[in-house]
């Protein structure tokens, strides 16, 4: 049966977050659902208290389990990210939101990556 599918939302919370927000930023990723002509289906991506600076965890216990080293924080850290180079994707909504008991660190990280997000026009915060 053929999928019908017309309206499609990627959500992630916290890590997942940052797992949705690495979609918009996967040139690859992009490129394969643009080629299937899959990419009109995405009518958005929302992250809801998302880590897009790692450098925030360092010093939690997440961080413990994970051992991220400084290099692979900066590499994965969205907040450093060089946005010049990439191509919008037109058509997705971005929605960036926090929580109320969220700290004002996260908060914060949550608003720069908003602001320094390369599609403006698409964002809500």
């Amino acid at each position: 049966k053929k999928n019908e599918a017309t309206n499609v939302w990627i959500v992630g919370h916290s890590a997942g977050a940052h797992l949705a927000a690495s979609l918009l930023h996967d040139v690859e990723w992009r490129a394969r659902m643009a080629e299937r002509n899959l990419l009109p289906l995405l009518k958005g991506i929302a992250l809801f208290g998302g880590i897009y600076h790692l450098r925030d965890i360092l010093d939690l216990s997440t961080n413990a389990v994970l051992q991220l080293t400084e290099e692979e924080i900066k590499k994965y850290s969205f907040n450093d990210l060089d946005t010049t180079e990439l191509t919008p994707v037109e058509g997705i909504n971005v929605i960036v939101g926090v929580g109320e008991c969220d700290s004002p660190e996260f908060i914060q990280s949550s608003k720069h990556y908003a602001q320094v997000f390369s599609f403006p026009r698409n964002i809500v915060f």
